[in-house]
């Protein structure tokens, strides 16, 4: 039986894969993969910008500045602000939510409530050091970070940090 298995697999390598030295290892990456293919079908005399990879867009840390995203916002930018920095698959992040959306109605106008995928925007969390979620975090108007929560905050509590900020009376 041993004899078998050994004259199969013999056969199966030299059938399948074993004239084939050059392509041993698989890409690791789909960059990688795309490379090789355009590798393969390039004409020498176009390999200089045949084989050059795509320009890549701009990075998200100059998207999503503090001071970007302040000026794009549809409220004054000189409104202090509350960041909310969360994941959707984060429980305390969805307990947090509901409070955060109640905040951001009550004083719409007075303080710019924003939150925050730290998924989607993780340069933006990498800037602000959010290390655990939910993470507030309390701004001036100027993108000045006052202070910081981490963890499930109370809507009292919330507006407590409002009044220490002087954000609110």
């Amino acid at each position: 039986m041993k004899r078998l298995i050994v004259i199969v697999s013999a056969l199966l390598f030299i059938v399948c894969g074993g004239q084939k030295p050059a392509q041993t290892e698989a890409p690791s990456t789909v960059s990688d993969t795309v490379s090789l293919k355009t590798a393969e079908t390039a004409k020498p005399e176009s390999t200089g910008s045949a084989v050059a990879p795509e320009p890549t867009p701009a990075t998200p840390a100059e998207n999503v500045s503090p001071e970007k995203v302040a000026g794009k916002s549809e409220k004054p930018a000189e409104l202090p602000k509350l960041w909310d920095f969360f994941a959707t698959w984060c429980p305390p992040c969805k307990k947090q939510a509901p409070i955060v959306e109640e905040i951001a109605r009550e004083f719409e106008g007075v303080v710019e409530v924003r939150s925050i995928d730290t998924d989607k925007e993780q340069e933006l969390a990498r800037k602000f050091n959010i290390q655990a979620i939910p993470t507030l975090v309390f701004l001036d108007p100027s993108g000045k970070e006052l202070s910081r929560n981490v963890g499930l905050m109370s809507k009292d509590s919330i507006i407590a940090r409002f009044k220490t900020h002087g954000f609110i009376k």
